[in-house]
């Protein structure tokens, strides 16, 4: 795969994966552990690393025998869930480049390649939360987000949903929050346009994201109780006489 892939190049990667895979796009959610357990020339294993920060490791073959995916057995099932699919996107589409190891952290390191981490997160994101399939799920649920609570209890039904983390559902509304926007204008989704945040700053375009609607949200009710307080503290401050008359 190009590594100068648009996000939307790489939406069409994942797309074409998914048809080669047999994975209809209404098939959710998806057992991305299951799923690669039963490719051919994959093996899978789940050793507990004791190198910190490490979730997963991929290893393409040189030799005609099977590629590796290993996740780390420490890890929760819904963890290693998208771990496998980040680790999949390195073994079928960065198959030309000039790694043949990926180390998947919690955090990039500084000697990784950002590009091919950044598709492998982006990719995972879209085969296990499509934004053909969230979009339309964050329209219906849209009007009834009125507090940080209903952000959240919408982050934890979607992750339930799909069997993913919340902290993958955090992500995917951050990645996708200028398709969003369009979305909830009215805009079908064969007519939204699949920017990155790179290229959304390069256009100077400043979207608020769900998670930031979220945060005014709290921010907002955290002023509120504060006000409450403040204004009960002023009134057990007042020295109130008792009335003997």
């Amino acid at each position: 795969m190009n590594r100068h892939c648009t996000k939307a190049e790489l939406y069409r990667a994942i797309c074409a994966l998914r048809k080669r895979l047999n994975i209809p796009e209404s098939d959710q959610p998806l057992d991305m552990i299951s799923l690669c357990e039963a490719l051919p020339n994959l093996a899978l294993g789940f050793p507990p690393f004791k190198t910190p920060g490490l979730k997963g490791v991929s290893c393409l073959s040189t030799d005609g025998g099977p590629d590796i995916i290993l996740l780390n057995g420490n890890l929760s099932w819904r963890e290693n869930n998208f771990t496998c699919g980040h680790e999949l996107i390195h073994v079928t589409l960065h198959r030309d480049g000039p790694a043949k190891s990926f180390n998947c952290f919690e955090k990039a390191r500084p000697n990784q390649d950002r590009f091919l981490e950044w598709q492998a997160n982006e990719g995972a994101a879209e085969l296990l939360l499509p934004a053909r399939v969230l979009l339309p799920l964050v329209r219906e649920r849209y009007p009834a987000l009125h507090t940080w609570k209903d952000y959240l209890r919408f982050k934890g039904e979607l992750a339930e949903n799909f069997r993913i983390t919340e902290a993958v559902v955090t992500f995917r509304f951050e990645s996708l929050k200028y398709e969003i926007t369009q979305y909830l204008s009215g805009i079908p989704y064969e007519e939204v346009r699949i920017l990155s945040s790179a290229k959304q700053r390069e256009s100077g375009l400043h979207i608020k994201s769900l998670n930031d609607l979220e945060a005014e949200c709290l921010a907002q009710e955290s002023d509120r109780l504060r006000r409450i307080h403040r204004r009960m503290l002023d009134f057990h401050s007042i020295d109130i006489a008792y009335d003997r008359r």
